[in-house]
């Protein structure tokens, strides 16, 4: 009998180990998750978010008198800016 109970302890060790390696994993793949959630919020901008005021193109302007920003800089932003701006007119005529 002895010999049956360690055969059958032995049997099962394999498959015990499998749900050990399948839950230790899941808690990894969990915390990589969050951490990957909490780096997203950290860097990405948020898109109309209250209290700031949106830069404009008379600030763009400034900048570039003031020689903050090349020519170069500044019609490649200014061009950003206005596709921007026509994508949203478009989207809000589409409504």
């Amino acid at each position: 009998m002895l010999t049956l109970q360690s055969a059958s302890s032995s049997a099962s060790t394999p498959v015990a180990q499998i749900y050990a390696a399948l839950g230790w994993l899941a808690g990894v793949a969990i915390v990589v998750a969050i951490i990957g959630l909490l780096i997203h919020r950290r860097f990405s901008t948020p898109r109309d978010s209250p209290g700031e005021t949106p830069f404009s193109l008379a600030q763009l302007r400034r900048m570039k008198d003031e020689g903050q920003i090349t020519e170069a800089e500044h019609d490649r932003v200014r061009a950003r800016m206005i596709g921007q701006g026509m994508a949203v007119l478009e989207t809000d005529n589409e409504k």
